[in-house]
């Protein structure tokens, strides 16, 4: 966060000081279109891997005029792939590559947007949806159906991309593919879910993976699997001491063992926030109104760092009542 800057306020005067977040994340955005004719290409996921972890993070999903932007990114380099979950386009890395191993890195940089990663990519015939490839997603340990994660159709035979789907609010999803053995990668856009391999194997063993097979005489395979969360969730509301109104806007920021800045919330008008992707382990919440009509606190009640309770963070795990009261300045 930095050390402290301090304000001078002369007796009967005021000082004007506003406070800002330092950002810890960055961001990735660009377009996608097709090769040939240049038109946008919605519906593609951009999966970025992180080359520290060689896992993926953080994504995003093309809209219908082919933009996305990749956000809550950490610094450092990623890889970047476009999938058309049509089928109707082939895979490709930034930038211009069939494959991980040619493929560009991506810096990302905290407080900034890398922008223009771009991708055109080269048609190909979609899947004849002979077979379909149907199931649902939801959160391991009874964490409710997920909407938004790409399932992703490979070729069990070559591993080469066939088509995928988005799961819906009920989490489910259905492919169209052609007849034939597939193996499904599940990849969570908003980070909050481990990608995995259908059924629950890691990214790293995709040999281990199960094949999913259509035929002519069962064309309709239904799989179901759940994703393990990547961290915890918190939920709370601000609230003014005195008037018991929501304070709007104010900030819920998680700090880590020593002090330092973790996640931070908005609050809504509502007073409310909610904050997922946590990491597990120890963490302090800090509750600061940048308007200045009220006082900082911690949770729970205290005045400083070293007071604050300790709120342990558990993965898939949800925290409620995460709640502040805050004091006037005036």
């Amino acid at each position: 966060c930095g050390a402290p800057i301090a304000v001078s306020v002369t007796e009967g005067g005021s000082a004007t000081a506003d406070p800002a977040l330092v950002a810890t994340t960055g961001a990735i955005a660009g377009t996608v279109t097709d090769d040939g004719s240049g038109d946008p290409v919605g519906d593609t996921v951009f999966l970025g891997i992180d080359l520290a972890t060689e896992l993926p993070g953080p994504g995003a999903v093309s809209g219908p005029s082919g933009a996305y932007v990749a956000g809550g990114l950490s610094p450092g380099s990623r890889l970047g792939g476009f999938i058309d979950l049509s089928g109707g386009h082939s895979v490709e890395f930034h930038s211009n590559s069939p494959a991980p191993a040619g493929a560009a890195p991506i810096a990302v940089t905290a407080g900034a947007t890398t922008s223009g990663v771009n991708a055109a990519l080269a048609p190909q015939p979609a899947p004849s949806g002979a077979g379909h490839l149907r199931g649902n997603v939801s959160a391991t340990g009874g964490g409710g159906d997920l909407e938004g994660v790409a399932v992703i159709a490979l070729h069990a035979s070559t591993f080469a991309y066939a088509a995928g789907d988005l799961t819906d609010a009920e989490g489910n999803y259905d492919i169209g593919v052609d007849l034939g053995g597939y193996k499904l990668l599940l990849y969570d856009p908003s980070g909050d879910h481990a990608a995995e391999w259908f059924n629950n194997v890691a990214m790293s063993d995709m040999a281990s993976a199960g094949t999913v097979t259509t035929t002519a005489a069962e064309p309709v395979k239904r799989r179901d699997t759940s994703l393990a969360p990547t961290g915890g969730a918190a939920a709370g509301k601000m609230t003014d001491a005195v008037t018991g109104d929501p304070v709007a806007g104010a900030w819920a920021v998680f700090l880590g063992p020593t002090g330092n800045l973790g996640a931070t919330a908005v609050t809504g008008a509502d007073g409310t926030y909610r904050l997922t992707g946590i990491p597990a382990g120890a963490t302090r919440v800090t509750f600061v109104d940048p308007s200045g009509d009220h006082l900082q606190e911690y949770w729970d009640d205290a005045t400083n760092f070293m007071a604050a309770n300790v709120l342990t963070m558990i993965a898939g795990d949800t925290v409620t009542g995460i709640d502040a009261a805050l004091t006037p300045t005036g």
